[in-house]
């Protein structure tokens, strides 16, 4: 991709000047301004765009959260470090342009929303889930949203200030410990190992959207092991019987024999399998899943297995849950 001129700060000290005052010194943002030629996009030279525009601007280069301003009739966007959706070269093709040429992910999500603010609603959303692109991986996120119109003195609404605060810690501590509850006040009662087997299961496959769960018991010789019940969700196969472990992959068994848990988005294209591994897990349907190990003295004796029929981004939170 081709870069923007950088604006010559000798042959337009004015122009540099007000770019540097609009979006700041320090961070990607302010250096992706610094080299975009703005007399070619839309608002023209920086020095020439509405006061308000530019003051919002720096409050939102200042802003620790995530926040993006839309401007004008044509939804120009501009964004902070900290709400930069994808990389500093598609942010600077996009930085003041229109969302519906360079972001249509973020037209589709949010133009009703835009719609309802720049018809001078303030609109707050509390806990949404969304995606986000963090460190190379798609992550769910939860989310509090803010959308503020900005009015000029007139009371015409130029644009509007979006604003992010993260919850998704908050979030996924609350339905941790919640699940723990439940978990426990569920099984309290129970004395016979099957319905304890079940009745867990059941409430892990619940709480983490699952298509199966089940728990194995290593056999004595310590090459199979045998589920006898899991829980699954209506039209997925259940998984029962016995099953020599090395099937599914000498590396994965030595991994649970250490008492490491595993956690694999997506199968076979995921790890170094081989013909005959990738075999056995299309027999039993899997496409993703999750163990943890059960070690007692030094000897791998049983493992909780969580699956899913399509991929699934496995979170630190849902390897908690299941350990």
């Amino acid at each position: 991709m081709m870069h923007a001129k950088m604006p010559d700060r000798a042959r337009d000290p004015t122009e540099f000047n007000a770019i540097v005052a609009t979006f700041g010194e320090q961070g990607s943002a302010a250096a992706i301004a610094q080299r975009i030629d703005w007399s070619s996009r839309a608002l023209g030279p920086v020095q020439q765009w509405p006061p308000l525009l530019r003051s919002l601007l720096r409050l939102a280069m200042d802003s620790p959260h995530p926040t993006a301003v839309v401007w004008g009739a044509d939804a120009l966007v501009f964004f902070n470090d900290a709400a930069m959706p994808a990389g500093t070269d598609e942010l600077e093709a996009a930085l003041g342009c229109s969302a519906s040429t360079h972001w249509p992910e973020f037209t589709a999500q949010e133009s009703s929303i835009h719609a309802r603010a720049f018809a001078g609603e303030r609109v707050h959303e509390r806990g949404r889930r969304v995606t986000l692109r963090r460190n190379g991986k798609v992550e769910d996120a939860w989310v509090d949203l803010e959308y503020v119109p900005i009015r000029e003195v007139d009371g015409h609404v130029a644009g509007v200030l979006h604003v992010r605060r993260e919850r998704t810690d908050e979030v996924l501590a609350r339905r941790h410990y919640e699940f723990s509850v439940g978990l426990a006040d569920a099984l309290r009662p129970l004395i016979d190992p099957l319905a304890i087997q079940a009745t867990a299961t059941r409430l892990l496959g619940t709480h983490l959207g699952a298509s199966c769960v089940m728990y194995g018991v290593v056999e004595s010789d310590d090459e199979h092991i045998r589920f006898e019940r899991s829980y699954v969700v209506p039209g997925t196969p259940e998984i029962l019987g016995r099953f020599r472990m090395r099937d599914f992959g000498e590396q994965f068994v030595s991994a649970l024999r250490a008492g490491k848990s595993l956690a694999i988005d997506r199968l076979p294209s995921d790890g170094d399998l081989a013909a005959h591994e990738r075999e056995a897990y299309a027999k039993v349907g899997i496409v993703s899943l999750a163990c943890v190990p059960l070690v007692k003295h030094g000897r791998f004796v049983g493992n909780i297995s969580v699956l899913h029929v399509s991929p699934h981004r496995w979170t630190p939170q849902e390897i908690a849950s299941i350990e």
